[in-house]
């Protein structure tokens, strides 16, 4: 392992270009030198002295986690460090292709949704299946990366999420988009094919919409069974049937004058409900 931590992100980028079994991330992560070039460009309110990066990397050599979660700004910098290996070892890549479009943002991608879809006729749904989005990613990560800890510490990272940041969760969504790039590259060629094809994601849930007669939609939804591209729930449905898209229920409507399609997005009751009391509207 490279003293240097750089040369160590290089040396596991190299290897994973090359489809190799990556070694040692769980090690980098106790290097003060990756936390303090992580952290060198942070906001004030994130960023560590260097007792607390030297304590940090000191429990992480110890397996101890107690210390790490007792200060959200430990756990917040933890985070940071972990995205910058997993961006390693996982590359971005242009996620702007024609017709094709993967977002960040949930208001983009309704947005894209409703400049696009009302043209097309039957389009498939999917999400990856709640409940199993960690045991899937971990053993996704797995295939790549051969190193037993640093599994474990994202397991206990995707927990510390979900209870600290409610419904933003950004390791998970980098572990997921990198679980779905494969389905991503999958669509590509099929819209080289097609310029009838439409496809949308935002971090698990995505659209495919076909322009044209259903059994294209048939067509697709047997390519990626066929990839087994597992855990994934696929629906094939009209423009005009309600679905959810995240937090959202969208379907088709038709103009009355116009007689064209417009897309419109309703927000469920329970979910209201739910924001307002998290904003403590109304008390």
């Amino acid at each position: 392992m490279a003293r240097n931590p750089l040369q160590q992100l290089d040396v596991i980028k190299n290897a994973s270009l090359q489809n190799r079994k990556i070694t040692d991330c769980y090690r980098l992560l106790y290097n003060h030198l990756l936390w303090e070039h992580v952290l060198y460009n942070q906001q004030n309110k994130t960023r560590l002295n260097h007792i607390e990066i030297e304590l940090l990397c000191c429990a992480l050599r110890k397996g101890d986690f107690l210390t790490i979660t007792s200060s959200l700004r430990r756990l917040k910098a933890l985070m940071n460090v972990i995205k910058i290996v997993l961006l390693t070892i996982y590359p971005p890549y242009d996620r702007r292709y024609r017709n094709c479009a993967v977002y960040d943002d949930v208001h983009e991608a309704l947005f894209h949704l409703r400049r696009v879809f009302p043209a097309v006729t039957w389009y498939i749904e999917g999400t990856i299946q709640e409940g199993n989005e960690q045991p899937l990613l971990l053993e996704f990560l797995a295939k790549k990366i051969d190193d037993r800890r640093f599994l474990a510490l994202l397991s206990v990272v995707f927990e510390w999420e979900k209870q600290y940041f409610s419904d933003k969760t950004p390791l998970l969504s980098i572990c997921i988009n990198c679980y779905l790039q494969q389905l991503d590259q999958l669509i590509v060629p099929l819209q080289q094919q097609s310029n009838h094809i439409y496809y949308v994601r935002c971090h698990s849930h995505f659209r495919i919409g076909v322009v044209g007669r259903k059994l294209v939609a048939k067509h697709i939804l047997k390519s990626i069974k066929s990839e087994e591209i597992v855990q994934i729930s696929l629906q094939i449905r009209h423009v005009t049937d309600s679905s959810r898209f995240h937090q959202y229920d969208m379907l088709a409507k038709r103009h009355p004058k116009t007689r064209l399609y417009f897309m419109k997005y309703l927000i469920p009751y329970y979910e209201m409900k739910r924001f307002i009391q998290l904003k403590g509207y109304g008390i």
